[in-house]
């Protein structure tokens, strides 16, 4: 990857959203935000390359992977995926939808960067649960 890695970041929370985007920006990513699935479809499908995407489970137009599966009608292969939850997610749910990790609130911004570091490296596969009953 050539320049700085950008990731999409999909959060309906505006503080949230605006800690994560700020703690995201000065660990030097560029961070592009969309507060529902619709506006992460038209960020991820445009012309700027998303690397990652970091998607919140319930947004106000549905859930977070349904950006994934937009995004794959319109032929498009979404870019790895962590999903981030107040909800307990299995395994199951994670693996059937395609998510590269699931990261449940609340979390470090340190141990986010970490799993999006991972999921960048590992490309097309589900990260295995680590010592912390989280899904990666």
């Amino acid at each position: 990857m050539h320049g700085p890695v950008t990731l999409l970041l999909v959060e309906d929370d505006p503080t949230l959203q605006r800690v994560l985007t700020l703690a995201l920006g000065a660990r030097g990513y560029r961070v592009l935000t969309a507060g529902c699935v619709r506006e992460g479809v038209a960020l991820a499908s445009g012309p700027m390359r998303v690397d990652a995407m970091i998607v919140d489970w319930r947004l106000p137009d549905g859930l977070g992977w349904e950006l994934m599966e937009h995004l794959r009608r319109i032929g498009r292969t979404p870019p790895p995926t962590v999903l981030i939850s107040a909800s307990t997610l299995s395994r199951r749910e994670v693996q059937a939808h395609g998510l590269t990790a699931y990261l449940p609130k609340p979390f470090t911004v340190d141990h986010l960067v970490e799993v999006v570091s991972l999921a960048l490296k590992r490309r097309g596969e589900t990260l295995p649960p680590t010592n912390k009953e989280v899904l990666l």
